[in-house]
């Protein structure tokens, strides 16, 4: 089975995809589940609206190859996957989904959604506007819910292979 295309304009479409996989299942991809990812959009959303307290790098990276990558980023609108984040947006662990991690995914979102205002710097991407930035976060998104398949989906994946194998 693959991962999903998404591909989120707005951060309506992100909280409905959320709350679909909520509501009918899903088929974990990758390593985290529902809960843990939201948990990590949270913390990702959170440390951009309070100014990346906790994150930063080098100048010259800001300078270069974060403007460079920001466009590529917005142009394709996918991010690889397999990179390591630092260890203040890991999500805890959890078992099952845990309705207030998600809830508070979903008001991060709408925090996003909302925001107004000038420019801001990012530490790696150099500065942007509100509309890249949240264009980033609907984007980062995409790629950690992508990995984790309805079960609607799922299903019909996992019929469609039987299919195949029985001819």
């Amino acid at each position: 089975m693959q991962r999903r295309t998404l591909d989120f304009g707005t951060g309506q479409e992100v909280i409905e995809d959320i709350q679909h996989l909520q509501t009918v299942g899903y088929q974990k991809l990758g390593n985290w589940n529902l809960s843990e990812n939201c948990d990590h959009l949270h913390r990702v959303m959170q440390s951009g609206l309070n100014g990346f307290q906790n994150f930063r790098v080098t100048p010259l990276l800001r300078w270069t190859i974060g403007p460079y990558y920001l466009r590529k980023l917005m142009k394709t609108r996918q991010m690889p996957t397999g990179y390591s984040t630092i260890k203040s947006l890991v999500p805890e662990g959890h078992e099952g989904d845990d309705s207030e991690k998600i809830a508070d995914c979903i008001k991060s979102v709408r925090q996003i959604e909302a925001m107004e205002g000038p420019p801001f710097v990012h530490p790696i991407f150099g500065k942007m506007t509100v509309e890249e930035f949240k264009q980033l976060q609907w984007i980062h998104a995409g790629l950690h819910l992508s990995h984790l398949i309805p079960k609607s989906e799922a299903e019909t994946s996992a019929s469609q292979k039987e299919k195949s194998a029985a001819t």
